[in-house]
């Protein structure tokens, strides 16, 4: 299993650029389920591809009702609404483990392109729009310590 870089990594701090050609995305799938074997191992929702030391703007999500795993390139959200605090944990916080109290919006519009390459918009809510938020802030250099309260 690829080891997940902790905070105070200074790869967590950077901005991942965007992939410029989404026309061959299955190049990623060893890496995709490398991200997944990290998520399976240490009990997380969702992993960020720079947390394991990648530049890729990518991330892996566990679907709450079928339990099966999917890949988000280039995400972005383009839309969000509500509000509520909510906590959480993170794969990268682990040494030692923390949690912190962070304000998400509680319902997003999430632009992204598939394992095709073809662009999607999905909306999620409550928890799964949680976890998106957390990961797109991995994929723009910010971690929750810097947004959040610490339990």
């Amino acid at each position: 299993m690829r080891k997940v870089l902790q905070v105070g990594h200074e790869h967590l701090t950077r901005v991942v650029p965007e992939l410029e050609d989404l026309t061959n995305l299955k190049v990623y799938r060893n890496h995709i389920c490398e991200l997944i074997e990290v998520c399976e191992e240490m009990n997380g929702m969702a992993c960020a591809s720079n947390q394991i030391g990648e530049s890729v703007r990518m991330f892996v999500m566990k679907n709450l009702i079928t339990g099966e795993y999917k890949a988000y390139f280039n995400p972005w959200i383009i839309e969000g609404n509500g509000r509520n605090r909510g906590l959480e944990g993170c794969l990268s916080f682990r040494e030692p483990e923390v949690q912190y109290y962070v304000r998400r919006k509680q319902n997003i519009k999430l632009k992204y392109a598939d394992i095709n390459g073809d662009e999607q918009i999905e909306v999620f809510v409550d928890l799964e729009a949680r976890c998106i938020q957390h990961e797109c802030d991995h994929l723009n250099g910010i971690t929750f310590d810097k947004i959040g309260k610490l339990k």
